[in-house]
């Protein structure tokens, strides 16, 4: 789970502290819900941690995607001085660790450290520096468990490290070599880190899911292998039970499954209790959004880290209340969801609640003290929290008679 996570000349943010154990005396909070208006930074926050997962994979995607340095130069925030810094501290399980990433105005990495539990005590893993065209490194001496090892891994840094991170090299040595071999290498917990990466899920309205999923490939629709058809089942029964709890007159979900030239083929369908049953993709945007942003609520629940971006895109208010004070009150993961839904304002921990606002993100309790008892929907309304739009809408009428003209 994410403890904070620091940004400096990223998109919206000059400088940002984004605090996860807020009224948690360090310990990582389980739920933070961000609101404010259109255009205050609540995105850019889930692009910061889309960012951080994609920047592990430069290595092993199929060419198809922009590479890290134009990556960071469509992040950089416009107009900035300085360079880009992305920091994460995170647990992973029982141990924290502490990610950095420095871009200079180029888009070139020129800083990338990572500080990690080393045999029970907190170390720094690796540091690599790019100055005056030269790469300074440091590694632990526990990283590598032969100089065999370490040779490979500076050949390979002084190949692709700066326009790849350090991650990504070693995560393109994960994906190729033998796990054996790979452990007969590599020591500490550096393949735990990347693992813990790539397990985040983001979910943004109208973009694929981001991260493992319930059945680690689209809920709705895809190829596989007569091997992985089984795999599905899982899903089907969860977001079946899920879906009918919540939409009057579904029935059910079902993955109608065909073979194709010695491939699978599956689809999602929703049964309705007339007895029709129509595809997924066909169906309302309540109930594809509800399938779309449940893997990330799975995690939440279960202890996995799921980032919602506008979660009531999918869910009505009164479902998102109820899930958010009841299913998730006891969660093991954690989700970070942004959010124009208030309802939820009502019940939710005052330490769950953030402002984005004026290119930060704050914690309520920071801006007006409150209590549990509070009607903080109400205070929001008001303005007590600020980061409410105040719009002076155009008169509609007038402006139809001028486009008409």
């Amino acid at each position: 789970m994410f403890r904070k996570i620091s940004l400096s000349n990223f998109k919206s943010f000059k400088r940002m502290d984004f605090n996860l154990t807020e009224g948690n005396v360090g310990k990582a909070n389980n739920l933070a819900l961000i609101y404010g208006a259109n255009g205050s930074g609540k995105s850019s926050l889930v692009d910061a941690v889309v960012f951080l997962k994609l920047s592990t994979d430069t290595l092993i995607r199929d060419g198809t995607e922009p590479n890290l340095i134009d990556m960071a130069c469509s992040v950089k925030n416009i107009g900035s001085k300085g360079n880009m810094k992305l920091e994460y501290l995170f647990t992973n399980g029982s141990e924290d660790g502490e990610y950095l990433m420095e871009f200079n105005d180029e888009g070139m990495l020129v800083r990338e450290k990572l500080d990690y539990t080393i045999n029970k005590n907190a170390g720094n893993i690796f540091e690599l520096i790019y100055e005056n065209g030269n790469i300074s490194d440091f590694y632990s001496r526990q990283l590598f468990k032969n100089s065999a090892a370490k040779d490979i891994v500076e050949y390979e840094v002084r190949k692709q490290w700066g326009h790849n991170t350090f991650l990504s090299i070693i995560k393109s040595e994960m994906a190729e070599a033998d796990p054996a071999y790979l452990d007969s290498m590599l020591g500490t917990g550096l393949k735990n880190v990347i693992r813990y990466i790539d397990s985040i899920i983001v979910c943004r309205p109208g973009y694929e899911s981001m991260g493992p999923r319930a059945i680690d490939r689209s809920p709705e629709a895809g190829i596989i292998t007569s091997e992985e058809a089984e795999d599905l089942k899982p899903f089907e029964e969860v977001a079946s039970a899920f879906v009918r709890s919540i939409y009057d007159g579904v029935a059910d979900l079902r993955y109608e499954i065909s073979e194709e030239d010695g491939e699978v083929v599956y689809e999602m369908t929703v049964g309705k209790e007339d007895g029709s049953r129509i595809p997924l993709e066909d169906e309302c945007q309540g109930i594809r959004e509800t399938v779309r942003v449940l893997p990330g609520l799975l995690a939440g629940a279960g202890k996995g880290v799921a980032f919602l971006d506008n979660i009531e895109f999918g869910l009505h208010e009164v479902v998102l209340n109820s899930i958010f004070n009841s299913s998730l009150s006891n969660a093991g993961g954690q989700i970070v969801a942004t959010t124009h839904d208030t309802v939820i304002l009502e019940n939710a921990n005052p330490h769950s609640i953030f402002m984005a606002k004026e290119g930060k993100i704050i914690p309520i309790t920071e801006i007006e003290r409150t209590q549990r008892n509070h009607n903080n929907r109400n205070r929001y309304f008001k303005g007590v929290f600020g980061a409410i739009p105040e719009p002076e809408p155009e008169d509609l009428s007038e402006l139809a008679y001028k486009y008409s003209q």
